[in-house]
Formats: structure tokens, sequence, C-alpha cells
């Protein structure tokens, strides 16, 4: 009768263990189409040859060494990536503390005492063992003693091993938290992702600005120098009555244009 009520507690807690009340995650629909556009306007690509920028590191998208440099400063400097990186370690570790609590928690003790006595004692040793119900308990201890009769040295030993603070994970409560811990971790991971590539297309963005901008001073520093050339030429003929005053005044615009371009650019 009492193995059968032991047998029942156990199928009982075995049944409450195994429900889970977390209703079920259902993904939400994407706001992109399910698949790429198709017609004449989308030529069809090879599949197996084809570059996904997604799956692609960075330091193999560009192929400047210069940029790739500035890029390696700007993530080994940057704060907000830092505190990325941070939240992730942390994250991390708050995960493995809540993964924790499905284990039972082990605990063992030892202790030895040594005196003496002046009196005789005769030898002896006592063992024992106690066990917890639901949710906590301690396992079994012994101790020792041992004397030489007449007088001399008394000896005490002991040791316990036990589980405590264990939760019987009931209606998948501690389950569901750790699954809950997992997911911020991972949430943790995909903004650090999202704050690196960012950061990345950031300094991308401003090396392709200062380089066409670089570009542009220079193509209007050619072209202030030649509409200068053209005004000089325009000053001489005119000196020499070629030109008019009105085409040396038309050439004088167009260098102070030119000028103006320069400030510009």
């Amino acid at each position: 009768m009492f193995s059968r009520k032991i047998a029942l507690t156990f199928a009982a807690g075995l049944t409450l263990a195994g429900c889970n009340l977390a209703p079920k995650y259902v993904r939400p629909e994407l706001p992109v189409a399910p698949s790429t556009p198709t017609g004449p306007a989308y030529a069809a690509t090879d599949a197996a040859g084809a570059i996904v920028p997604a799956d692609t590191a960075w330091e193999a998208f560009f192929t400047d060494d210069r940029l790739r440099r500035v890029i390696r400063t700007a993530l080994d400097n940057n704060r907000d990536v830092r505190i990325a990186v941070a939240n992730v370690a942390q994250a991390r570790a708050q995960y493995r503390v809540q993964r924790a609590d499905l284990f039972p928690t082990l605990g063992a003790t030892g202790s030895a005492t040594y005196q003496k006595s002046p009196f005789g004692a005769v030898g002896g040793g006592t063992g024992g063992t106690t066990g917890g119900g639901t949710g906590g308990g301690t396992g079994g201890g012994g101790t020792g003693a041992g004397a030489v009769a007449g007088g001399g040295r008394f000896d005490i030993y002991s040791a316990n091993l036990g589980v405590s603070a264990w939760e019987i994970d009931l209606f998948g409560r501690v389950r569901n938290l750790t699954q809950a811990q997992q997911q911020a971790y991972f949430a943790a991971e995909e903004n650090r992702n999202a704050a690196q590539v960012s950061l990345i297309a950031e300094t991308a963005t401003a090396w392709l600005t200062m380089a066409a901008d670089q570009d542009r001073l220079k193509i209007a520093q050619d072209t202030e120098r030649a509409f200068g050339e053209t005004l000089k030429l325009t000053q001489d003929r005119f000196r020499i009555g070629i030109a008019s005053e009105l085409e040396v005044r038309q050439a004088r615009t167009t260098y102070d244009q030119a000028r103006s371009d320069i400030a510009d650019a």
C-alpha cells in the first residue's frame, strides 16, 4: 500500500512537470514578399554562383585596404559597439545562471576534530541518512570516533552530502524562464550584430562621400585653372584689339563661377 502511494505521487509529479502553460509562439508574417519578384525586368541569376551579401564578411565585401583599416579602427574604438558586446556577455551570464535552476545543487561538507582526553573512552561510530521532500533535501552523513583506553587522543570525523534548493519544474515554469533568458541572450547578440553592421555602413558611407568630395574638388580646381587660362588669353587678345570688352567680362564671370564652385566642393 505504501509503495503504491509512492508510485502514484511520483507519477503525479512527472505529469505536472511535463505540463507547460506557456503560450505557443507563432512567428508573425514578414512585411516583405515571400519570394523574389519575377518578370522581364528581373534577370534570372545562377543560384550556385550568386553572392549573397548577408553571408559575406565585411572584410571580403570591401576590397580597399585603407577602408578596411578605417573600419577596423572604428569597430575597436566605438563605444556603442563596446556596450553591445558587454550586453551580450551579461545576457550570456544571466542565461547560465537561470539554466542552473534546472539541475539540483549538490553540497558536501566534511570536518575532523582532534583532542586529547585524560580519561579512557571506547571507540565507536554512528552513521545515518536523511532525505528531503519536494523542493529540497539533504543527503546522508556519518560520524566516527575513536580513542585509546586509559586516555589519549580523541578523534572525531564527520561528512555530509546532500541536495539543497532544488525546485521541481511544475508546469514548466523553470524551463520557460530559461528559454526566455536564452531568447534575451540571442536578442543581445543580434543587437550587437546590428550595431556592428550600422557602424560599418556609416563608416563606408563617410569614406565614399569623402572620396567623392575629393574628386569633385579636383575637378573644380582643374576647371578653375582652365578658365583662368581662358581669362588671361582673352585679356591678352583685348589688349591687342582682337577681343571685345564683352568677351573679357564673360570670361571673368565664368572664371569667378569656377572659383565659387571650389568653395562649394
